[in-house]
């Protein structure tokens, strides 16, 4: 048998649960996605809590991002032009994700427009294609800033600022090793 998050022959799944202000769960525990294949990871909640955006795929590394509309079930795909994608974060208004991935040796993050599908570069960089860990290339976790014109996102042993209007790009932070986590 597999274990509960495992489908029978790989891939795992991302489950949802009603819960109360204590957090006990206080109904059915169901999949998250109703028509998802693969691996599913990183589900990463919209802001107001409506949606939540998540990682599927033929494997953990090599997948789409499906956001799903939670009262109605229904899932759409967002196109992401990368190979591999490492991490993304909604905007506070919802009308945008920041997007982690890489193409080859490109690894970039993009501000993606979940209206019409444009993206925009917000950094990039050339990354070592020697390892297939997600998050392996040189620039990973961005993050808004709560009042969306600017991110942050890790760059090895720095942490960077872009602002989004400008495209003005800052070292906010420089640690003695690679920073792990925003």
């Amino acid at each position: 048998s597999a274990p509960p998050n495992m489908r029978p022959g790989g891939g795992t799944d991302l489950y949802l649960a009603p819960v109360d202000t204590s957090g006990r769960i206080r109904g059915p525990v169901l999949p998250a996605s109703r028509g998802g294949v693969g691996h599913m990871s990183y589900p990463v909640w919209s802001r107001d809590g409506l949606e939540l955006a998540y990682k599927v795929g033929t494997d953990p590394i090599r997948a789409g991002i499906v956001i799903q509309t939670l009262a109605t079930g229904v899932e759409r795909k967002v196109d992401v032009p990368f190979d591999e994608i490492a991490q993304f974060d909604w905007s506070a208004d919802g009308r945008s994700m920041l997007v982690a991935g890489a193409k080859g040796p490109l690894q970039q993050i993009l501000r993606i427009d979940l209206n019409d599908g444009r993206s925009t570069v917000v950094a990039g960089s050339q990354r070592d294609t020697s390892s297939r860990s997600p998050g392996s290339g040189t620039l990973t976790q961005p993050r808004w800033l709560p009042d969306g014109t600017a991110c942050l996102f890790v760059s090895n042993s720095t942490v960077e600022r872009v602002d989004l209007r400008t495209g003005a790009r800052t070292t906010a932070v420089t640690a003695p090793t690679n920073v792990q986590s925003l």
